[in-house]
């Protein structure tokens, strides 16, 4: 079902070379028992708010600091998770401030969140009151992208206003911790001064880090194609091309996520225009991407590394995107067996 050129095991080979960042997060869940969240985590309990029904609410930086704040005491960064807990809890009637303020902490340029071949990482942040770039995204699953709902395909999911979401363990991906993807590279956004819009991307390099905007039918549609057709640099079009978008700020939620439908550097698209923070990186359906020669590198919820080639099967483009809480196999191949932690496939020797 796979070719030669998908997934290859690579037990031992160095993420990137941050392997720490996949072992800080087991190590996160085996010490909480459970994966870290986006949003609402427990440290932050404080900031939240409750209604007169006793519901969280869904206010301040509590709600938009990402997975990669949990995990920084993991990573040999406790002063910096300190600085950004104290500013969270601060200003936790702001809005998102507490994620994208200076003083959170979030224009620190964290090591193990950057992989070296993205040169975009040492050269992009022109504006780092926005946030520090990063490499190393967390599987959302093999859905469509609704950042109001709450994945239950993959281990990370979007820990909603209303303190909805669910928790995930190790012991909940049921298709194996070696089938099952636990993070993956993604190029960070190239930046400009300006919060620029560029028409007319020039080559495939470049695709990487863009979010190409106002993809008709891709809100409603919800196809592969959709958004695929897009890799044709032929087409016109506006690609956002600014200090927001995919890999722009890893304090913040929004852009931490990536999910398992289209194959590795594949386009990132939205159907909204426009390069404001939340329309270029939170409104982007982010796919894998790295600087790697014909694919990118995977981190399995066992730890191990993967190669996976842009070549894998992923299913049909005409295929309808599920929504975030469909059930049984997944429609996106191989590919998005890899990111289903509960699908019930079978994927044996295919990833081998």
């Amino acid at each position: 079902m796979a070719s030669p050129q998908d997934p290859q095991r690579t037990r031992g080979r160095p993420f990137g070379v941050r392997s720490r960042l996949v072992v800080g997060v087991l190590n996160f869940e085996s010490a909480y028992r459970r994966f870290p969240r986006n949003g609402k985590e427990e440290a932050l309990r404080p900031a939240w708010t409750y209604s007169s029904n006793g519901s969280t609410g869904y206010d301040g930086a509590a709600r938009d600091i990402s997975y990669m704040f949990a995990i920084l005491p993991f990573v040999e960064e406790q002063a910096l998770y300190d600085r950004a807990l104290k500013n969270a809890l601060t200003n936790a009637s702001t809005g998102g401030k507490g994620a994208g303020d200076s003083s959170s902490g979030a224009a620190t340029i964290v090591s193990v969140f950057r992989c070296p071949s993205d040169d975009a990482s040492t050269v992009m942040r022109l504006r780092t009151s926005k946030g520090a770039p990063f490499n190393y995204c967390c599987n959302a699953g093999d859905v469509f992208y609704d950042k109001w709902g709450v994945s239950t395909r993959a281990p990370f999911g979007w820990y909603g206003g209303s303190g909805t979401g669910t928790d995930r363990r190790i012991k909940d991906v049921l298709d194996g911790t070696a089938n099952t993807i636990m993070l993956a590279e993604i190029c960070s956004a190239r930046s400009s001064p300006n919060n620029s819009v560029t028409d007319g991307v020039t080559s495939v390099s470049t695709i990487k880090g863009t979010v190409r905007t106002n993809v008709t039918s891709w809100a409603s549609g919800k196809t592969p194609a959709d958004c695929l057709q897009y890799a044709d640099l032929s087409i016109s079009g506006i690609w956002c091309n600014s200090d927001t978008g995919p890999g722009a700020n890893w304090l913040q939620r929004e852009y931490v996520y990536l999910f398992t439908v289209m194959p590795p550097n594949s386009p990132t698209c939205t159907s909204t225009t426009g390069a404001n923070v939340r329309n270029c990186g939170g409104g982007g359906y982010a796919t894998a991407s790295s600087f790697h020669d014909g694919g990118t590198m995977f981190a399995m919820c066992d730890a191990a590394v993967r190669f996976i080639g842009d070549s894998i099967d992923a299913g049909l483009p005409s295929a309808t995107i599920q929504s975030n809480t469909y059930a049984g196999q997944s429609v996106h191949g191989v590919y998005g067996m890899l990111g289903s932690m509960k699908g019930g496939e079978s994927i044996g020797n295919s990833v081998d």
